[in-house]
């Protein structure tokens, strides 16, 4: 069933925290305030896809701004942190993709922060729907990006049987963005504390061979996505420094991998607000995908 609805309904629908994704907490007053209309993307339509039994499992499909024929597809997986919090889609870079000539879809996630396979399984069965229904969406399914935030996303591109099982082949991923990510490397951060230690341990198990299948540097000796281009926040040392290692290991593997240092969300965590000046911040994020996709 599908059915096209504005792209602030869609938001709304797709993760409830987003509901207040363009208002800023201000204490000690208690009051909320509009974000600054400048950093926000202006609006699209998307077209609804159902891919589950879930009521939520629908995904929002925005076609490209200009129709050539079939185009690549940026593909944006959702994200909620262990208090079922989400973060807002990162509206510039939808609409900077669809100006370019992208299409964009939009994976949502309602699964809870500790079923990792169950997480896995959502974003995969969404991408095989996609993947089946290019030819009426007009997408190349040969030509495919991930975008996820921590180390969602990054995963698809360094598991290539978790493409492969949903019968998506994996060469079909040219590229993976990924936005502020501290868990690159698991292992690596468990061994940075006591504290972080105990994190995920809580979140993915003790042993290895609970961890290790949910951290994309486990995976290196295998096949993966050929670019790799890692935002991280500028003033985050963690992300900084687990985008850096992760981007190094990478390179190492045989993958082009690249990390770019941007700006802290803001005005209601609009992730992707410094975009609004193509050459400005962010500017390396669509000749990337253009390289990617061999444009």
């Amino acid at each position: 069933m599908r059915s096209i609805t504005s792209f602030a309904a869609i938001a709304l629908a797709a993760c409830p925290a987003l509901a207040t994704a363009q208002n800023n907490f201000q204490s000690p007053a208690f009051q909320w305030r509009p974000a600054d209309s400048r950093l926000i993307a202006p609006d699209s339509s998307a077209e609804e896809i159902e891919y589950g039994e879930k009521r939520w499992q629908e995904i929002q499909f925005y076609a490209p701004a200009r129709a050539t024929g079939t185009a690549p597809l940026v593909v944006i997986l959702a994200n909620r942190d262990r208090r079922g919090r989400g973060y807002s889609t990162p509206e510039w870079l939808r609409y900077r993709a669809n100006e370019a000539g992208f299409a964009v879809a939009f994976i949502p996630d309602e699964v809870k922060w500790d079923e990792h396979e169950e997480r896995l399984e959502n974003q995969t069965a969404a991408l095989l729907t996609l993947h089946q229904q290019a030819e009426a969406l007009q997408i190349d399914s040969h030509r495919i990006a991930i975008v996820g935030y921590a180390g969602n996303g990054a995963l698809l591109g360094t598991r290539e049987e978790l493409l492969e099982s949903a019968g998506i082949d994996f060469s079909s991923l040219r590229a993976v963005i990924g936005i502020n990510g501290t868990s690159y490397d698991i292992e690596a951060r468990m061994a940075e504390n006591n504290y972080l230690r105990s994190i995920y341990r809580r979140a993915y198990g003790r042993q290895p061979e609970d961890y290790l299948p949910f951290s994309p540097a486990a995976h290196l000796d295998r096949r993966n996505a050929p670019y790799f281009l890692l935002l991280a926040h500028e003033d985050s040392e963690e992300a900084l420094a687990s985008s850096r290692a992760f981007a190094s290991a990478l390179s190492d593997a045989g993958s082009n991998a690249a990390v770019i240092p941007y700006p802290e969300p803001r005005e209601g965590r609009l992730e992707t607000y410094f975009m609004v000046d193509p050459a400005g911040a962010g500017r390396e994020v669509i000749p990337f995908l253009q390289s990617a996709f061999g444009e």
